[in-house]
């Protein structure tokens, strides 16, 4: 025999979560899907700009320099050690310049959209040591887009779901 006890269907009282982690975990997907999607914007921007502008940021200390440059379609960064002393002002510095042909050994391919070596850039007699790294700005934009694309194609079946 059971007897039903009203002491078994009382509500139990549950503590909210502390800090609210439940309410910025909803916007954490919307967050992402927004930087890539500026990101994508901005890579694309930039792959135009870089058709017919050199941009390029470096910073030097000492006996090392770290170059950041857009040129060609391309997004470059390179890092150099010398042997001394290069220059005496260290810090940051920017410079922006039209340019009308660029001579590249970087050979066009499908395969070559990222390029990475270790060692002294070619053209730098210099450097005793270093680095560089060359990406396609087409390449950036895409991988900013596969979020937003996930994004709404979830968002799509979602609706279509509703809808039946």
């Amino acid at each position: 025999m059971s007897a039903a006890t009203p002491d078994i269907l009382r509500p139990v009282h549950v503590d909210a979560e502390p800090f609210g982690q439940a309410g910025v975990r909803q916007y954490f997907g919307r967050i992402v899907t927004w930087v890539c999607v500026t990101g994508m914007i901005c890579a694309g921007g930039m792959w135009y700009r870089s058709t017919f502008w050199l941009d390029s940021l470096e910073w030097r200390g000492g006996s090392e320099e770290l170059r950041i440059s857009s040129i060609g379609g391309r997004l470059k960064v390179t890092g150099s050690t010398f042997e001394r002393k290069v220059n005496n002002n260290s810090g940051w510095l920017y410079r922006g310049r039209t340019f009308q042909m660029m001579r590249d050994v970087w050979q066009e391919s499908v395969y070559k959209t990222i390029g990475i070596e270790f060692g002294r850039e070619p053209g730098n007699t210099s450097a005793i040591g270093g680095f560089w790294l060359r990406i396609k700005w087409y390449l950036v934009a895409g991988v900013c887009a596969v979020i937003p694309l996930v994004q709404l194609l979830l968002w799509l079946k979602r609706s279509k779901e509703e809808a039946v």
